[in-house]
């Protein structure tokens, strides 16, 4: 299956100082410059999440919940490992000993987590251990079906695979009465059949390749896109104008014209610049490199998992969620 797509301080003296808090007042002040631009643009966003706020919300606390509770485990067990000089039996016998504190109730009971066939389980290990029956399960009882996804992308890519062999279908049957291996009649009934699936898949087609579209690279976003950009080069070029020094003094900017430039900078600039970032971007982040923690670097994707997944049929449903 083919993819379709894929930030100075000038400290000189105490005159300086009182200069550059009133610097500081201006820049942070509003008001209005003459020619002011509205960078302001609103793009409809016309994906319909698979899930809801809510929904999201319970699904990612019982992964940080099983998270936690997975984590506590792993160690108490490298904890054992690590030792040495026991014996595989008298480890295994160290284990079974050890008692794990139930995520919500802090008993020694354990939790129990379950996540078979898109569904979510957890529950105080209390209810599921029967070795002392004196300890009561708390009431720590989530049970999430979530819905049955796929992604746009692979949807298209099905989709395409699907009208090909509709047409290649088609041919056959034409063949097949061309050589006489079928009647007509028969023939007719075939080429029918296949013609009403070949439009079928290609109006499914059709339409997840136009939402996506619509989603992730649409006509009003690109158009929008162009206009910023636009507006980037002008508010940098008029910042550069602004900073530019006077003939009669080569070296030196007046103190009021930085102000003007920052105000431009800030009140503009960052704003064109973090509209760009959010439409030419779905996920921006500046990440940990995973070989060494000191380097950090930027990590963007223009298109999302999570901006890309479409329900197939069952939707998500909280059955329980108890802590």
């Amino acid at each position: 299956m083919s993819d379709i797509m894929n930030t100075g301080d000038i400290s000189d003296s105490d005159d300086s100082n009182v200069e550059n808090q009133s610097l500081s007042s201006n820049i942070n002040s509003s008001r209005t410059r003459e020619g002011d631009i509205d960078t302001s643009i609103d793009i409809n966003d016309n994906y319909e999440p698979c899930y809801t706020k809510d929904q999201l919300d319970k699904i990612n606390k019982f992964f940080q919940l099983k998270g936690k509770y997975d984590e506590i485990v792993r160690r108490k067990k490298q904890k054992i490992i690590n030792q040495d000089k026991l014996s595989k039996r008298e480890k295994k016998r160290l284990w079974d000993s050890q008692k794990i504190k139930c995520i919500n109730c802090k008993k020694p009971v354990g939790t129990f987590f379950s996540v078979k066939n898109r569904r979510l389980l957890a529950i105080c290990g209390a209810s599921k251990n029967t070795g002392d029956q004196n300890i009561q399960p708390c009431k720590l009882n989530i049970d999430i079906q979530l819905a049955n996804i796929t992604t746009m992308q692979e949807t298209i890519n099905s989709y395409a695979k699907y009208k090909e062999e509709d047409k290649e279908s088609i041919i056959k049957t034409k063949l097949d009465l061309l050589f006489n291996f079928t009647n007509e009649e028969e023939a007719i009934t075939e080429f029918e059949k296949k013609r009403d699936e070949f439009d079928a898949d290609v109006a499914t087609y059709n339409n997840y390749l136009e939402l996506f579209m619509d989603i992730h690279d649409s006509k009003e976003k690109r158009e929008s896109l162009k206009i910023l950009l636009l507006k980037k080069e002008s508010l940098i070029k008029e910042i550069k104008t602004i900073l530019k020094p006077d003939e009669s003094d080569s070296d030196n900017v007046k103190p009021s014209r930085i102000v003007e430039a920052l105000d431009i900078q800030i009140s503009d600039l960052n704003d064109v610049l973090s509209q760009i970032k959010n439409l030419k971007y779905e996920y921006y982040k500046v990440v940990e490199d995973d070989e060494n923690p000191l380097i950090h670097k930027l990590d963007t994707k223009t298109i999302i998992t999570e901006r890309s997944e479409i329900i197939i049929d069952n939707e998500c449903v909280i059955n329980k969620f108890v802590m």
